[in-house]
């Protein structure tokens, strides 16, 4: 089974908009931490193929980083909210 390698986009947002997640399946972990390391926000999300829509609307502005933990793999994003 070939594993699909996670994508988002867009990574620079508008607060408010939706953030979209391809590639996760399963149950999936997002953390969501300020450039300072404080932690934001925490999700539990069972994944499907269709991929993942998150509201953005209660993140701070500015760089965050992102941690998306599935069964699979932990992958890191960095995401720009205006």
């Amino acid at each position: 089974m070939e594993k699909k390698e996670i994508e988002i986009f867009p990574n620079r947002l508008t607060s408010g908009e939706k953030l979209r997640i391809n590639g996760a399946n399963g149950l999936t972990q997002i953390v969501v931490y300020e450039y300072t390391g404080r932690m934001v926000d925490r999700l539990e999300i069972d994944a499907n193929e269709g991929g993942l829509q998150i509201d953005t609307d209660v993140w701070p502005k500015g760089l965050l980083i992102l941690k998306i933990e599935t069964r699979e793999k932990i992958s890191t994003f960095k995401v720009v909210i205006d």
